[in-house]
């Protein structure tokens, strides 16, 4: 080890008592003090390398970071704009570091705020970074408590001076440290692909392994990988020499990935997405489960075993809904489907039988599309495991409109809540935030809705009562209570908190230039 000693004298702090001396290691500091002598102000580390060095006394030291969120991937320039929301759902003001980091690891800035209770910021990229060249990273936060975090990426071809006018968005969520995880898989040719956005959590090469499957659970294909310390790394299946003849070679390929470290204690954050037709939606990633587990007590909601919620669909007016089920587990995993009316009535119940690690896609008629809108939400029981989600697409040439107009945004499973809070930005009526809840339990409940501005201050209020099993869904500036608020400015950056007095299925869908996106519900509520 290298000793360094450091004198202070010249610093004239007036607080020294508890003073350490930091060292900066991969962009943090960390406390390497080993003696401080007070009397001649001199304090002293071991390190096994060199780098800055910085005092601190117990009024300015290092805050320790109780909570990591992750941001897996993020896309600035070539067309694309990100923005980052954050929301603090505590009652007690959050500070929090957000560390950048390009694929290589390298960090590229960190930044510290303090965010009230309640609060809200937004980091954003300008528009004139659109036109620069593309910028791939992704992001590390740190907080005291947790966080509602999301992060906004919507691509525009006009920037670029393309003649075709073209526009998507997609909503990334935080991407839990995890070791392994399956995901649901759909590629129709190239116009149906899926890509996947892998961060490395640690400061040592990770290796990743990755198996493709069929609907049976049977393995197409396999591949692997090798992250650096810190690194990222984001590409489309069929890009994969390994992948590429098995999802391109038929019509329509439909299974699961399963994606792991070889080192059980080496933690991924995982970004997945898929390509519909031009338009970007999110997939859920879900920790892997192989060994079939005792399913829970029973329970009064959806009964017993595992519940799963998607608590907001759409067939017809031009939509089409599409569910894809994945097994988790190396048993055969009974699902029980329940899909309820907007009026809390059964109008479909099924029974699936999924394969070990096999996987099912449950999609309405394309004929329906020209329907009418109907609006429902699933909850599905299973005997083990499942990962789920939910892809409505819209389509305007089944409406016969003149104007040829797509967007798609995938609902991702919601926890059964009591309380949840969600980021809010509105900017004129061209952008917007809906909220889908679906009631879990048989007895009516009232909801109580507060909008709070970036300070955390709440500036309007509404509720509503949900009878037994129904569920509701509007656009926040359609609710009168919102309306002035939300309309009455260029730009409104908050956030929704939501109780409940029975647990709710909930999602948040933004919408930006028409195109549709999932916004982050995260448990819990500032009072």
């Amino acid at each position: 080890p290298i000793q360094v000693c450091i004198d202070f004298s010249a610093l004239g702090l007036t607080t020294t008592e508890g003073l350490k001396l930091y060292h900066f290691e991969n962009g943090e500091g960390v406390n390497r003090t080993v003696s401080v002598d007070l009397a001649n102000q001199i304090a002293c580390a071991e390190v096994s390398f060199l780098s800055p060095f910085a005092l601190f006394t117990p009024l300015n030291e290092l805050f320790v970071s109780n909570f990591q969120t992750f941001i897996p991937h993020s896309a600035q320039g070539g067309g694309f704009l990100t923005r980052l929301f954050v929301t603090n759902p505590s009652n007690q003001p959050n500070r929090l570091s957000i560390t950048r980091r390009d694929p290589s690891g390298t960090i590229l800035e960190t930044t510290e705020t303090t965010l009230g209770p309640g609060g809200t910021v937004q980091l954003a990229g300008t528009e004139a970074e659109r036109v620069g060249a593309l910028g791939v990273e992704w992001l590390a936060l740190g907080s005291e408590y947790p966080l509602a975090a999301s992060i906004l990426f919507d691509f525009d071809s006009a920037s670029l001076d393309l003649a075709e006018d073209f526009r998507t968005a997609v909503g990334a969520l935080p991407g839990p440290p995890v070791s392994s995880f399956t995901v649901p898989v759909r590629v129709a040719t190239l116009d149906v692909t899926v890509s996947l956005a892998l961060a490395n959590l640690t400061d040592a090469d990770n290796q990743v392994t990755l198996t493709l499957r069929d609907t049976t659970g049977a393995t197409r294909a396999t591949d692997s990988l090798t992250l650096g310390p810190f690194a990222q790394a984001a590409f489309s299946l069929q890009d994969r020499d390994a992948f590429r003849n098995a999802v391109l070679g038929v019509p329509e390929f439909v299974g699961s990935l399963d994606v792991a470290a070889t080192d059980p204690a080496a933690p991924l954050a995982a970004l997945v997405a898929a390509n519909e037709r031009g338009q970007l939606t999110s997939l859920p990633v879900s920790q892997s489960t192989m060994d079939a587990v005792s399913p829970p007590p029973p329970d009064p909601i959806a009964g017993g075993g595992p519940r799963t919620f998607l608590p907001h669909s759409a067939t017809g007016g031009g939509f089409l809904t599409r569910v894809l089920l994945t097994n988790l587990t190396r048993s055969i995993n009974v699902v029980t489907l329940h899909r309820y009316e907007q009026n809390g009535l059964l109008g479909d119940r099924r029974i699936l039988s999924l394969p070990p690690q096999g996987t099912v896609l449950l999609a309405d008629s394309e004929a329906a599309r020209a329907g009418p809108l109907g609006i429902n939400w699933f909850a599905l029981r299973s005997d083990f495991e499942i990962i789920a989600s939910m892809l409505f697409d819209f389509d305007s040439a089944a409406l016969g409109l003149a104007e040829d107009f797509r967007t798609a945004v995938s609902a991702l499973p919601s926890l059964p809540l009591l309380a949840f809070t969600a980021p809010v930005r509105v900017a004129g009526v061209e952008d917007t935030v809906g909220l889908a809840l679906a009631n879990l339990s048989s007895q009516s409940t009232e909801v109580t809705l507060k909008l709070r501005d970036a300070s955390g201050t709440v500036v309007a209020e509404d509720s509503l009562v949900l009878d037994g099993l129904a569920q509701t869904a509007f656009v926040l500036h359609d609710r009168a209570a919102f309306r002035d608020v939300l309309l009455g400015s260029g730009e409104f950056l908050g956030s929704l908190a939501v109780t409940s007095g029975q647990p709710v299925a909930a999602l948040v869908v933004g919408s930006s230039n028409r195109q549709l996106f999932a916004l982050p519900v995260t448990p819990g509520a500032a009072e």
